[in-house]
C-alpha cells in the first residue's frame, strides 16, 4: 500500500498561539488539532510551529524565509495586535535595561502565574501583584500601531505571491476587558486592523478566521489567563474545535490541487 504524503501545515504564530503561558504546550490548539486532523483526512499531518511577531519592517522577508525553510500546503498566519495593544512591564524593562532583564522578568512572571494558579485566592493575589508592578516599574508597548499594520501587510503580500498555498489568516481578538480599559484606543485600532486584513483576505481568496468569535461563549473573560492576553487551556480546546473543520477544508483543497485535474 502506497504511503500517503503528509499534509504540511505551517503556523506563523505567537506566544498565545503556541500556549507559552500554559502549564503544558500540548494543551495549545496547534498540538490538539495535529492528530485530530490526521484522523479526519486519513493521511499524516505535519505541523510546523514557527514563532513570529510582525511588529516592524522586514516581517515580510522573514515570513518568506520561514516558508522556504518549512514548505507548506497550508499556511496559518495568526495576526497579532500585541505589538501596539499590550503595554507590559517587560517592554518597559527592555527599553530601559535591555533584552536580558526583560526575559528574566517574563520568566519570573510565569513562575508566579503557575504558583498562584493552584491557590484558592490565586487570581486575586496575581492581579494585585500585577497592578503594583505596573504602577512601580511602568509599562510600554513593543511597537507602534503604524509599524505593526505595515508589518502585517508585508506578510500578507508575501503569502499572496504563493498561488498554490492555501492560507488561513486569524485575528480580531480584542484581548481582556482590563487591557481594553487601560488602552482606550485599543478596540478601534484592533477593528481597523481587522477590517484591512479581512478585506485583503477577500481580495486574495484567503480564509479568514475571527479569533474574537472563537473565545469561550457566554463570558469571553473566562478565556484569558491573569495577564489578559493569553488564553487558558479551556479556551484553546474550544478554539481547536472551531478551527479543525477550517483546517480540514483547506487541507482537502490543497490535496485536490496536488492531485491535479481529473481526466475522463
Amino acid at each position: 500500500m502506497t504511503q500517503l504524503e503528509p499534509v504540511r501545515i505551517l503556523i506563523y504564530g505567537h506566544s498565545d498561539t503556541f500556549g507559552v503561558a500554559l502549564p503544558d504546550s500540548t494543551l495549545a490548539w496547534p498540538s490538539l488539532v495535529e492528530g485530530e486532523l490526521a484522523a479526519l483526512l486519513g493521511r499524516p499531518v505535519e505541523v510546523a510551529q514557527k514563532p513570529f511577531l510582525p511588529i516592524q519592517s522586514g516581517a515580510g522577508a522573514r515570513a518568506e524565509a520561514i516558508l522556504a525553510e518549512s514548505p507548506a500546503d497550508v499556511a496559518v498566519f495568526a495576526t497579532n495586535a500585541y505589538g501596539f495593544a499590550v503595554t507590559t512591564v517587560a517592554n518597559r524593562l527592555r527599553s530601559r535595561f535591555g533584552e536580558t532583564t526583560s526575559r528574566r522578568y517574563v520568566k519570573l512572571e510565569r513562575r508566579i502565574n503557575r504558583w498562584t494558579a493552584a491557590m484558592p485566592l490565586g487570581s486575586r493575589i496575581n492581579n494585585g501583584g500585577r497592578r503594583v508592578a505596573r504602577k512601580v516599574l511602568g509599562t510600554a508597548p513593543r511597537s507602534t500601531y503604524e509599524d505593526v499594520v505595515e508589518a502585517h501587510m508585508e506578510v500578507l503580500r508575501v503569502l499572496a505571491r504563493h498561488e498554490q498555498l492555501q492560507v488561513i489568516v486569524m485575528g480580531g481578538n480584542k484581548l481582556s476587558s482590563w487591557i481594553q480599559r487601560e488602552n482606550p484606543s485599543l478596540i478601534l485600532r484592533v477593528e481597523t486592523l481587522r477590517e484591512m486584513i479581512e478585506n485583503f483576505c477577500r481580495e486574495h481568496h484567503f480564509t479568514w478566521f475571527n479569533t474574537e468569535a472563537a473565545l469561550l461563549p457566554g463570558n469571553r473573560e473566562r478565556s484569558f489567563l491573569p495577564d489578559g492576553a493569553h488564553r487558558n487551556a479551556e479556551a484553546h480546546r474550544h478554539f481547536a474545535d472551531l478551527v479543525l473543520p477550517v483546517l480540514r477544508e483547506c487541507s482537502e483543497r490543497a490535496m485536490e490541487f496536488e492531485a491535479g485535474p481529473v481526466h475522463s
